[in-house]
């Protein structure tokens, strides 16, 4: 974003003529690192669904018998 500011020969200068639309983005690589990432969805799929439920049920859960026991004994 800064050389789109600064830079007279970026193709977010609007005095830079460009040849398609989008040449910006091929430029820029508007992609966020989709390309560049060893994984998949179908590869990471399981565990982010596992560490949602893990977070969201099973710890609060262990929190909760820890607890007790702890009160108990």
């Amino acid at each position: 974003m800064v050389r789109d500011l600064c830079s007279s020969m970026a193709l977010g200068n609007p005095k830079v003529e460009i040849a398609h639309p989008t040449d910006f983005l091929v430029e820029n690589a508007w992609h966020g690192g989709m390309w560049r990432s060893p994984y998949s969805m179908e590869s990471v799929g399981y565990y982010c669904v596992l560490k949602h439920y893990v977070t969201t049920y099973l710890v609060p859960l262990l929190l909760l018998v820890a607890g007790a026991c702890y009160f108990l004994l």
